[in-house]
């Protein structure tokens, strides 16, 4: 047994309490490894490829990224190429890593400045011109995650009026919050506007900035919890022990003997886009072990 918050961040994804947070164990680390499966047993981890950058992509319409994505491409890859003008045969591993780092770090309006910070973390060292190029071409070469920014931004306004209701996909922008279509709800209240045209929500003393780029990013956040959570009660439904999740991979724990069956049969489970969104790209990495080794 383990503390663990049901719905613990703000857009609705678990997280844990007492200092322990089991959705947070660092991949490779001495304490993933040392949950280890019953004899006889193995843990079997699948985890959603790309998830936030494919329902990214799809959420805003995408169509040139996602067809990469539909043909079973690789998004970093093509990325790279792009940027650094080279045949997709021609793109090093840093170079991939490069393109990894844009496509995660610039999806939800992050700013040159930023992003040069992200890419040092990464030991990737840009000068402030490159920093800010690659933001500038980030932005031209997806326009319509450029445009879903300016379209959220003015959302604003609306969720500030009382009987506002806007569709969009499978949300819905309402007074002060984001309906989700599992009928979650990402809160807004105490939305306020201010005079230099900044955003804030929150009750009391406590208040948070937000924009275009952030509401984007809590919408692929909660809208991924929701395709986790789905796929999970499927696997549950069809008697496979469910033992933890992290991130965005679900941790099970199945007899060694019918290890790869049920292998199987969770990728095909995690491959399948929710009714919601039947045109969604998902894909699955999955393996097993004695140990959380994944």
């Amino acid at each position: 047994p383990m503390p663990l918050k049901f719905y613990g961040a703000h857009t609705g994804r678990w997280s844990g309490a007492d200092g322990l947070n089991p959705q947070n164990f660092t991949r490779g680390s001495e304490l993933r490894r040392s949950i280890i499966a019953p004899p006889g047993y193995v843990l079997l981890v699948a985890d959603l490829a790309q998830i936030e950058l494919r329902i990214n992509m799809w959420f805003c319409h995408e169509d040139y990224w996602l067809g990469i994505l539909r043909e079973g491409g690789d998004i970093y890859i093509a990325s790279a190429a792009q940027h650094f003008g080279i045949p997709l045969t021609e793109v090093t591993k840093s170079q991939r890593f490069f393109g990894k780092t844009a496509e995660l770090g610039l999806g939800y309006q992050c700013g040159w400045q930023k992003f040069r910070t992200i890419c040092a973390l990464r030991d990737i060292n840009l000068t402030e011109e490159e920093a800010f190029q690659t933001v500038q071409t980030y932005r031209l070469t997806h326009p319509c995650i450029n445009s879903k920014w300016l379209f959220l931004s003015n959302q604003l306004n609306g969720m500030y009026n009382e009987h506002y209701a806007h569709y969009d996909g499978p949300v819905c922008y309402v007074h002060e919050g984001i309906l989700l279509p599992n009928g979650m709800r990402l809160d807004y209240s105490g939305l306020t506007p201010h005079e230099n045209g900044n955003w804030t929500y929150g009750l009391g003393r406590k208040f948070t900035y937000i924009d275009g780029g952030k509401m984007l990013e809590n919408i692929v956040q909660a809208l991924a919890r929701i395709v986790l959570g789905q796929q999970m009660l499927e696997i549950h439904r069809r008697g496979i022990h469910i033992a933890s999740s992290t991130h965005d991979e679900v941790l099970m724990i199945v007899r060694e003997s019918e290890a790869e069956a049920v292998q199987a049969e969770v990728e095909a489970i995690m491959r399948t886009p929710p009714d919601w969104a039947p045109d969604l790209p998902l894909d699955v990495e999955a393996g097993f072990a004695r140990e959380y080794s994944k």
